[in-house]
């Protein structure tokens, strides 16, 4: 994949770029795992124009246009009106985003590239919720995975005593941490998304043009994640909004839950009505 010519790199560079990323050789070209990381950099809610300027290293102005342009008219990410990119040609047509700028952000995004999904013992876990699961096991104690997770007091019990774990096999060879423990910290793993992602006091949004504060957007969010389908049934959705929900599993943010198929507003109303009775 090239992402433009000579000529026109010149061209953009001279109209719109810094002079360090003025382009006299070769475009960049990205081979589709980086470029698949690159993407998955630039439309992480945890990335911010101050990740992409400290960290990553972007001249502040490509930082800036990058996140203005994902986050849409109303610079809130996530929110409806959000435009997250889908290519590298999309990157490359932002404002003072040329060769430079795509090289280190394919140089950040695979060093920091994130943990391969697992299946273990018969239980998937997406790359996101093995990320969000050893973060949250390696941090919490005791109590917090007994009381607030839901694991057996054994199992509970068994985990802090061999961290930190760097995969998920690692989790499912300490005592007493079976299928169904694996189960259950891969239900909560959108808690600690939140947390790790910085979002526990920034969910709040319209959502399929419904409105939901941050402790709602967040019971919310817990609710399409692991209630069952009675129980959302139960508490008012549709049937057909309720199965939309469950199969779109998994969600690590109430953005994915209102953009999964077969979700629109009707469900999203239900769902808040669930997550306030729930608060």
């Amino acid at each position: 994949m090239r992402f433009r010519s000579i000529a026109f790199a010149l061209a953009f560079a001279t109209a719109c770029g810094p002079a360090d990323d003025l382009e006299t050789q070769e475009p960049v070209v990205l081979p589709a795992d980086e470029a698949r990381l690159v993407l998955a950099l630039v439309n992480d809610p945890r990335t911010t124009v101050e990740l992409l300027d400290r960290d990553v290293e972007l001249e502040r102005r490509a930082a800036e246009n990058l996140i203005a342009y994902r986050s849409g008219p109303d610079g809130v990410y996530p929110s409806d009106d959000d435009r997250p990119f889908r290519t590298v040609d999309d990157l490359d047509a932002v404002p003072y985003v040329g060769d430079v700028a795509l090289t280190r952000l394919r140089d950040y995004a695979v060093t920091h590239a994130p943990p391969p999904a697992e299946t273990v013992e018969g239980v998937v876990f997406t790359s996101e919720q093995v990320a969000a699961v050893l973060y949250g096991v390696n941090g919490a104690s005791t109590e917090e995975l007994d009381v607030e997770v839901g694991l057996a007091a054994d199992a509970a019990a068994a985990l802090p005593a061999r961290r930190p774990y760097m995969s998920i096999g690692a989790l499912a060879a300490v005592a007493n941490v079976g299928s169904d423990a694996l189960a259950t910290l891969r239900d909560h793993a959108v808690v600690w998304a939140a947390e790790l992602s910085g979002a526990v006091s920034g969910m709040a949004g319209v959502y399929d043009g419904v409105t939901f504060d941050d402790e709602t957007a967040q019971a919310a969010l817990a609710a399409a994640q692991t209630a069952t389908l009675a129980q959302l049934q139960a508490a008012g959705l549709a049937t057909t909004g309720a199965k939309s929900l469950v199969a779109g599993r998994p969600y690590l943010t109430l953005q994915q839950v209102a953009a999964a198929s077969g979700v629109g507003q009707a469900t999203m109303a239900a769902l808040r009505g669930y997550a306030e009775d729930l608060l």
